[in-house]
């Protein structure tokens, strides 16, 4: 099974396909360009225009791409040749920009804040460790009564604003990366014994 689904185990294939909302797309790893496992995703994705027109759907032209090796897909950009994931440049350096204005000039809205921090959040889950950078950003968020009011950002708050600008270029995914050959766990709590 090719189909990718929500909540269920990621398909061990090298055909994916699946639909967010109106975007069909179908992704193939091969091994070249005469690979026939290309030619499966195109078989695909046929059969999904096949089923827009048979339902009176209208499919997005400017979104209709073959046989590229990097492309936007369901809101990230996927680059077969480097190996990599992540959300399309243009948004990270917009919320890198934002970041910097914000640790400068150290006052925002609480709505402007929460919203930066919403769209960090979903580029930083392209290289999850650097969640850990937001802290402080969050205990400083305010009621959400009281979101339109202006507010100092504390320097902690700025200093997290800062990181995450700077390390922006690190917010991607290497799909290449090789598996630890073994699982690591710890334990934070007084109780665990430090598993």
């Amino acid at each position: 099974e090719s189909r990718l689904l929500n909540r269920r185990a990621f398909p061990r294939t090298r055909v994916l396909h699946g639909l967010v909302v109106d975007d069909h797309f179908a992704l193939s790893i091969g091994w070249g360009p005469t690979d026939p496992v290309h030619a499966e995703a195109a078989a695909l994705l046929d059969a999904g225009a096949a089923a827009y027109h048979r339902h009176n759907l209208a499919a997005s032209t400017k979104k209709r791409v073959r046989g590229a090796s990097c492309h936007k897909v369901v809101g990230a950009v996927l680059d077969g040749d480097r190996g990599e994931l992540q959300v399309p440049w243009q948004r990270t350096l917009a919320l890198s920009v934002a970041s910097l204005h914000l640790a400068v000039f150290g006052k925002a809205t609480g709505r402007l804040l929460r919203q930066l921090l919403g769209m960090w959040v979903h580029a930083l889950l392209f290289r999850r460790a650097l969640l850990a950078l937001l802290g402080e950003a969050y205990r400083c968020l305010p009621d959400p009564l009281d979101d339109d009011l202006v507010m100092a950002l504390p320097p902690p708050v700025r200093a997290e604003l800062l990181h995450l600008a700077f390390l922006a270029p690190f917010s991607f995914t290497n799909l290449r990366a090789q598996f630890a050959p073994s699982v690591l766990a710890t334990d934070a709590s007084n109780y665990g014994l430090g598993a």
